[in-house]
């Protein structure tokens, strides 16, 4: 069951193309996937979120997300270590100029050992490398995060423009 409760929320943005210290790795793969079921995506999107809280995707309907992972400008970038998915990353480039980091994650095994910063530098690079030139890349995030994305993100170049409380939507543990 889902209630509501109030969370403290991050804005963060990025407005040109930061220095990074990239090494490209051999051992990984991230994949642009254009075509991909619901059911995919929402395993993939528990496996990642379910332990930080995500729900957000559980409570649409098929047919909404379906159009979402559908739509031409929004992309999912999977990220792979031999053949197994450890994490995704999807973009929303349905604002001109602008692209959203909707979602951003690594399954809890992968967590802690380096595969976060990669892939969000990975993808820092990637955004920044489309053209059109994005103006601002931005995502928001909360303290129901891992307590490691916040600073994952202000490292990577990421800035807070604002904060705010926002009712967040989470599962009730059912006793």
């Amino acid at each position: 069951m889902a209630k509501t409760i109030p969370v403290k929320t991050y804005y963060l943005e990025m407005r040109k193309r930061p220095l990074l210290d990239f090494q490209t790795r051999k051992d990984v793969q991230v994949f642009r996937t254009k075509h991909i079921t619901s059911k995919y995506y929402l395993d993939l999107y528990r496996s990642v979120g379910e332990d930080i809280g995500w729900v957000d995707r559980l409570l649409i309907a098929t047919e909404e997300l379906d159009e979402i992972l559908g739509n031409e400008e929004v992309e999912l970038l999977i990220f792979y270590k031999s053949g197994v998915p450890l994490g995704f990353a999807e973009l929303d480039l349905r604002i001109p100029g602008e692209v959203k980091l909707q979602y951003f994650g690594l399954q809890p095994t992968y967590r802690g050992q380096g595969f976060g910063t990669y892939f969000l530098n990975w993808v820092i690079r990637y955004v920044w490398g489309k053209r059109p030139t994005p103006e601002r890349f931005w995502l928001h995030t909360c303290e129901l995060d891992h307590d490691g994305a916040l600073p994952t993100y202000l490292n990577a170049g990421f800035h807070i423009y604002d904060e705010q409380i926002v009712d967040q939507v989470v599962w009730e543990e059912e006793i």
